[in-house]
């Protein structure tokens, strides 16, 4: 298997009105027809045994609706994902890609059968202190930029001077330096609602410097760059890869921009894998990618 597995997907997996599952840390996440839990073993890389355990391996019987349920997606492929690898999940729209993001980050409580994920069951309070996610409309609060990435360090028991340092490191890695310069108040300066005294772009930045704060392992990105001009999207991932190169990313797209960064690429069709392999690797075999790739990257 070489190096532990951060998360695997397996077998064909249903979601009811709404179920979740998923993974983290040097383990792996296990979705199936029958949910059977993962044990995951944190394993080091010197350990010449598979990199994780399994529990309860005689499967149970199939999961069935609950009544008045209605299954929402079924994915029938296995993937496993190393720790620090950047992959990316395309898809058409409504195969189920930001419903993979909501399992991974316990959105979805609604299921059957035990999930664990860091070695306890998803929570939606792994987001932010397990977890960071950078999605489409990261929300901002009607207070100061300073205190916007302040809120990620809340009870963390870190001291002003050491708060400010980070603060100061983070919105260097999410290059804001310039915005902050061209503000009278600076880094003082108020977001407003939902951030919207600023631009799409500088919104994710501002929202990106946070999850830097928070240096968590995984990062998902669902579809953060949205609405956003090809050359500020190229700008952002390219901020975005180049800063996190320590973290795992997961990240889910319409687009190919930039995805040169990921080590692994992914279509999904109708809950089973349809392409996979690296940009180099399908760019040369399969010709469906390569027209994909040709008219996302047009100069």
């Amino acid at each position: 298997f070489g190096m532990p597995g951060l998360f695997m997907i397996s077998s064909a997996f249903r979601i009811f009105s709404s179920v979740c599952c998923p993974s983290s840390h040097s383990m792996l996440w296990l979705l199936s027809s029958f949910l059977y839990l993962s044990l995951i073993a944190d394993i080091s890389e010197t350990n010449t045994s598979k990199p994780f355990a399994f529990a309860n391996t005689a499967a149970p019987a199939p999961l069935s609706p609950a009544p008045n349920t209605t299954i929402l997606f079924i994915f029938t492929f296995r993937l496993e994902i190393n720790k620090g690898d950047f992959l990316v999940l395309k898809g058409r729209s409504g195969v189920g890609k930001s419903t993979l993001v909501k399992l991974l980050t316990g959105t979805y409580t609604d299921y059957q059968g035990e999930i664990i994920v860091l070695d306890k069951k998803p929570t939606e309070t792994m987001l932010g202190t397990e977890i960071s996610l950078l999605n489409q409309k990261p929300y901002l609060f009607d207070m100061t930029i300073r205190e916007n990435l302040k809120l990620s360090l809340l009870d963390s028991g870190i001291k002003e001077d050491e708060i400010e340092e980070k603060i100061n490191e983070s919105l260097e890695k999410a290059q804001l330096s310039k915005l902050l310069q061209s503000l009278p108040d600076g880094i003082d300066t108020n977001v407003f609602e939902t951030g919207s005294r600023f631009s799409g772009g500088e919104r994710q930045r501002i929202a990106f410097a946070r999850s830097i704060i928070q240096n968590n392992e995984l990062l998902l990105l669902d579809e953060p760059t949205v609405g956003l001009d090809p050359k500020t999207e190229h700008e952002l991932l390219t901020t975005i890869f180049e800063s996190s190169k320590d973290k795992t990313i997961v990240w889910i797209t319409h687009h190919l921009n930039s995805i040169e960064y990921m080590d692994r690429i992914i279509f999904i069709k109708d809950g089973e894998i349809e392409m996979d392999g690296t940009h180099s690797e399908l760019y040369a075999t399969n010709d469906k990618y390569k027209k994909l790739y040709d008219m996302d990257n047009i100069a």
